[in-house]
């Protein structure tokens, strides 16, 4: 049950955060902020985990190309690649 409700939230919500990425780069203010970033997590999990086997789901960057573009602009980002770096090498040990 808790797995279908967040494949539900998750389609119902990602059609949102692409409606205002498709007119904008950032969420607020113009630049990268902690709104766009406290999103990589969530985004991760959503694409890899809850909605990839979700009949709906056809793939991030067709069915939702503004965050595709987005997504990846945050993963591009050199204190991302940090953190995510420093998480591999945590999860190794």
């Amino acid at each position: 049950m808790r797995f279908t409700t967040s494949c539900s939230f998750a389609w119902e919500e990602i059609p949102d955060v692409e409606s205002v990425l498709s007119q904008r780069e950032w969420l607020v203010g113009g630049k990268c902020t902690v709104a766009d970033l406290s999103f990589i997590a969530w985004n991760k999990v959503a694409v890899e985990f809850l909605l990839e086997d979700y009949s709906e789901f056809h793939g991030l960057e067709k069915d939702f190309p503004a965050l595709h573009k987005w997504h990846n602009a945050l993963l591009a980002r050199e204190s991302v690649k940090k953190v995510y770096a420093v998480r591999e090498e945590l999860l190794k040990a």
